[in-house]
C-alpha cells in the first residue's frame, strides 16, 4: 500500500469472500478515488478459506453452533487488529474499518474493542446473532411443534451475546461512527441498528429507503461517507 495516505479495512457479508466481487459490492474503486488504500479482508470461512467440502462461502462461519461462531468472530478480530497494527506501525495516517452485513456485525464489535480507528462505519449491521437466530428459528416447523423447550429467544440471545456488540461499552470517539441502515431491511431489521444507535449514544445513522442489498456499490451512498469523512478533516 501507498502509506502516505489513508487506508480502509474492508469487510464483506456472509456468503461473499471472493476479492473481484467483494471490491465491486464494497466501493473499492470509490474509496481509492477519494485516495484510500483498500484492504479487502477474505473473512474467515468465506471465499477460498472456506473448508473444503462445504457447500457454499460462509456455510461453516454461521452454522448454528455458539462455540463454533465464537472461534470464527474470534479468528476475524484478531485478524482485523493485526491488519490495523501492521498498518499504524508503518505509517500515521488515517485507518478506518467499514463492514457491510455480516462485516457490518464485525465492525461493530470492533467499536467496543478498540478506541483506535479514525472512522467507523457499519453498513446493515446486526446487533445481536441471538435476535436473528431466533427470528428464523420461531417459524420453522420443529419450535411450533414444541420438540425443544430450551430453544427460547432468551437462551439464544444469551447463547450468543458475548460477541454481540450490545455486551461491550463503546471505546471509539462517537463523532467517528457513522451507521447506514435500510428503512426497508427484512434480513437485518432496523431494530439493530437503532439498538447500535442508542447503545453508543447516538452517533450519526443514515437511514435510506431500502434493502439489505441497498448498500452493494451504492454512489449515493459513498456521498453520505463522504461527507462524513469531511467532517472528520480526513478527506
Amino acid at each position: 500500500p501507498d502509506l502516505e495516505v489513508g487506508s480502509v479495512i474492508v469487510l464483506h457479508g456472509f456468503a461473499m469472500g471472493w476479492p473481484v466481487i467483494d471490491a465491486m459490492a464494497m466501493s473499492a474503486s470509490q474509496w481509492f478515488a477519494r485516495g484510500f488504500n483498500v484492504i479487502l479482508l477474505t473473512l474467515p470461512d468465506h471465499g477460498p478459506r472456506r473448508a473444503p467440502g462445504t457447500l457454499f462461502s460462509g456455510q461453516s462461519f454461521t452454522v448454528p453452533h455458539a462455540v463454533h461462531l465464537a472461534t470464527a468472530v474470534r479468528r476475524a478480530m484478531h485478524e482485523i487488529f493485526e491488519i490495523k497494527r501492521w498498518l499504524r506501525g508503518r505509517s500515521d495516517r488515517p485507518v478506518g474499518l467499514v463492514g457491510m452485513s455480516l462485516g457490518g456485525y464485525l465492525a461493530s464489535l470492533c467499536a467496543g474493542l478498540s478506541e483506535d480507528f479514525d472512522f467507523l462505519i457499519p453498513l446493515v449491521p446486526p446487533a445481536c446473532m441471538g435476535d436473528l437466530a431466533w427470528r428464523v428459528y420461531r417459524d420453522t416447523g420443529h419450535h411450533k411443534a414444541g420438540l425443544d423447550d430450551t430453544l427460547t429467544e432468551e437462551n439464544m440471545r444469551a447463547a450468543f451475546y458475548i460477541h454481540s456488540p450490545l455486551a461491550h461499552p463503546r471505546k471509539i470517539a462517537k463523532d467517528r461512527i457513522l451507521i447506514a441502515a435500510g428503512a426497508g431491511d427484512r434480513i437485518v431489521p432496523p431494530e439493530h441498528p437503532s439498538a447500535l444507535w442508542e447503545h453508543w449514544d447516538q452517533p450519526r445513522i443514515h437511514w435510506f429507503r431500502g434493502s439489505h442489498l441497498s448498500p452493494v456499490a451504492s454512489s449515493a451512498l459513498m456521498r453520505v461517507v463522504t461527507q462524513h469523512l469531511k467532517k472528520l478533516d480526513i478527506l
